[in-house]
């Protein structure tokens, strides 16, 4: 009997054992996730910002699109103005011209 109790003890003894490698495998597993978990948060944290720099990038970028496209249509609406007041002026200087060799005769 004592024999059967001996080979009791040390069967126990030896699945005891395995639970404790087992859990501490596990510990050590879930050390390891912990640690990915947290790379892969500090990742996503670093992929979060980037898209807001290049959302904000886009946003600006629009703006100055916008702000250069109103300028070309003020310096469109300007230039035939500034043609014509060269051809005025033109006519002016003609004019006077003309009536400086009028005088002249």
């Amino acid at each position: 009997m004592t024999t059967i109790l001996k080979d009791f003890v040390e069967s126990q003894n030896k699945v005891l054992f395995k639970i404790s490698e087992d859990v501490s495998d596990i510990k050590e597993e879930m050390k390891n996730l912990q640690i990915t978990t947290q790379n892969i948060i500090a990742e996503h944290n670093k992929f979060k910002a980037d898209i807001n720099y290049l959302k904000s990038s886009q946003t600006t970028t629009e703006e100055n699109i916008a702000k250069l496209e109103d300028n070309l249509a003020n310096l469109k609406i300007m230039l035939p103005n500034e043609h014509l007041s060269g051809r005025i002026s033109d006519k002016i200087f003609s004019e006077i011209q003309e009536r400086y060799r009028r005088e002249k005769i």
